[in-house]
């Protein structure tokens, strides 16, 4: 794919930005983003933007059926003068398993990668390199197209924006149980990365915050009894030394977190069991 334009006020953008003491997780907002289209069956040539509000229709897709999936994923500068991408082959390959199961067109990894290194490049020198912070990339696709008709959009928007952050979490998590509602299904989007999932936590999530803990867990929708995921994450236990986290199916992420503690666990010798819990 082509090299990507880089629109006039971006220079001005990055000179301008200063990067905050305090970050939090997604408070501050870097100053470039990168945007490319999706029409007539084919991808334009994307563009490296100077961060700021987007024009989408009131009756678009994305905003009338949550026609939008997503990735997250980070680039690190700690201990070493040049940012590195975490597993983002993997970030790529998920968000095209997720556009299949919505059928939104797939976007080619080459204009992924466009996307987020052109992002990274940009921001480097402001990514923070202390230990626990990096710079989180938001990879997003979402349909542009107004119209209530239940199909899919005949336009698409590929994004990605960014934020230097700390942490997502820090410390022991207190975690609520949500008994009665469910946040997907077997046979439903759980395992694809899409906006409506998230939703659907948000009501739990917020009552957990609210009672004092940090965040909820689902149980299946079946029997209300196994452990599926948090609202945020994969869920792990170790018991007697060994490790424990509930075996994929279709109500849950494949976290590429997950699967790189997996890995690890395994190649120290550890006993990994993925099973219901």
């Amino acid at each position: 794919m082509a090299a990507h334009d880089i629109a006039p006020g971006v220079p001005a953008a990055l000179e301008r930005f200063v990067l905050p003491e305090k970050l939090g997780f997604g408070a501050v907002n870097a100053p470039v983003m990168f945007s490319a289209e999706w029409r007539d069956g084919q991808w334009q040539r994307g563009t490296l933007l100077p961060y700021g509000p987007i024009e989408v229709w009131p009756g678009s897709r994305a905003l009338q059926y949550a026609e939008l999936i997503f990735e997250g994923l980070k680039a690190y500068k700690v201990g070493q003068p040049r940012p590195n991408l975490f597993r983002a082959a993997d970030n790529c390959r998920r968000m095209e398993r997720s556009a299949k199961r919505l059928s939104m067109p797939l976007v080619p990894e080459t204009l992924f990668f466009q996307g987020i290194e052109a992002v990274t490049r940009a921001c480097a020198p402001f990514i923070p390199g202390r230990s626990g912070h990096s710079l989180y990339l938001r990879p997003f696709l979402y349909g542009t197209e107004s119209g209530y008709m239940l199909r899919n959009s005949n336009s698409f928007r590929f994004m990605v924006i960014a934020n230097p952050v700390e942490s997502y979490a820090t410390g022991a998590p207190t975690v609520a149980i949500e008994r009665s509602e469910v946040r997907a299904a077997r046979g439903g989007i759980g395992a694809a990365k899409a906006a409506a999932n998230y939703a659907a936590s948000l009501r739990a999530s917020s009552a957990a915050l609210e009672r004092g803990h940090t965040v909820a867990l689902w149980l299946d929708a079946a029997e209300h009894r196994y452990i599926q995921e948090l609202s945020g994450m994969n869920f792990f236990a170790v018991i007697g030394g060994e490790l424990h986290t509930p075996e994929l199916d279709d109500a849950i992420l494949p976290g590429i977190t997950r699967d790189s503690l997996l890995t690890l666990a395994r190649h120290l010798g550890y006993v990994v069991h993925e099973r219901a819990i």
